[in-house]
């Protein structure tokens, strides 16, 4: 089906189907380095001078804030996005590259229309649209994440670009599960200088008693990102045919699972709980069908 639309781009635009595929590839290289950087990237940022409403209740209160884990995943997802929304708008618009023709399309463009008004009518506008300081979870992240999805959509990619897609998210796993076991054998990684100048921590900021066990700001996220990965492997390491992938995805849904141990969160039990059973009943009926349908059915389920 793809390729037909490919085709049909093509005849339509009277423009080169190869432009298409370089664009596509040029996409995947940049969701490539998002998957592969962001989650891991760690960095010292002043977050200047923030206000902030009564709806905090971290005891942070208002003043000069400091931020290591969100503000630089912020930026560099801002600056993927704003190449990617140029990359698919020169596709859509100059090669005349059509969009799949689906209902789902009319959701994504009510959310486009509702998530900015929701952030110009809330009584805390900045919040709204930034977010909290230390997690920038606001409207442009959510705006920005709703985007990147529907340009996901809109997007061909060859069964070996998925796979890579899957697989580029190991370093997260990797890093996080060093971190975690460090800290869980008492070893405070901040209180070693030259880990603190890699991350760019001032020498007269004292946190050499803090814990640094991943590279999120909260367990609860890295316990929820691990239970979906977990159940991403395990999908895979049942319905793929290859023994290498099997086994990668064996080791690599293994490590996932001792994030979730070493985190102390119940979302990424719940998750791996209520999915489980889906990912065998998949198993025991032999559902046919390619293991990318399969996995697409359990992605949708989380």
């Amino acid at each position: 089906m793809a390729k037909k639309q490919r085709i049909k781009a093509s005849k339509v635009s009277n423009g080169s189907l190869v432009q298409v595929e370089q664009m596509d590839k040029l996409t995947f290289y940049v969701i490539a380095f998002m998957l592969l950087i962001i989650p891991i990237i760690v960095y010292y940022h002043d977050a200047t001078n923030f206000i902030i409403p009564k709806i905090d209740y971290s005891g942070s209160g208002i003043g000069y804030k400091d931020d290591i884990f969100s503000y630089n995943k912020f930026i560099l997802l801002l600056i993927s996005t704003v190449i990617l929304s140029l990359i698919f708008f020169v596709k859509i618009f100059l090669v005349k590259y059509p969009l799949i023709e689906t209902k789902i399309n009319w959701v994504f463009a009510a959310l486009f229309i509702f998530v900015p008004l929701s952030a110009l009518f809330s009584p805390f506008k900045s919040v709204a649209t930034w977010g909290m300081y230390y997690r920038y979870e606001g409207a442009i992240t959510l705006f920005s994440m709703l985007f990147l999805v529907w340009l996901i959509l809109n997007t061909h990619f060859k069964e070996s670009q998925i796979l890579k897609i899957v697989f580029f998210t190991i370093p997260f796993i990797l890093v996080n599960t060093f971190l975690g076991l460090l800290n869980f054998y008492g070893i405070k990684l901040l209180s070693y200088s030259f880990v603190r100048h890699l991350i760019g921590i001032p020498n007269v900021i004292n946190i050499s008693d803090s814990e640094f066990s991943s590279t999120l700001q909260n367990q609860n996220f890295l316990s929820g990102i691990a239970g979906f990965l977990f159940i991403l492997f395990f999908t895979l390491m049942i319905f793929h045919k290859k023994l290498s992938i099997k086994i990668l995805s064996f080791l690599s849904a293994f490590l996932a699972l001792i994030n979730i141990l070493l985190s102390i969160s119940t979302s990424g039990f719940l998750t791996i709980i209520v999915l489980i059973p889906f990912v065998l009943i998949l198993a025991c009926f032999s559902i046919r069908g390619s293991w990318k349908i399969n996995l697409l059915f359990v992605v949708s389920l989380v």
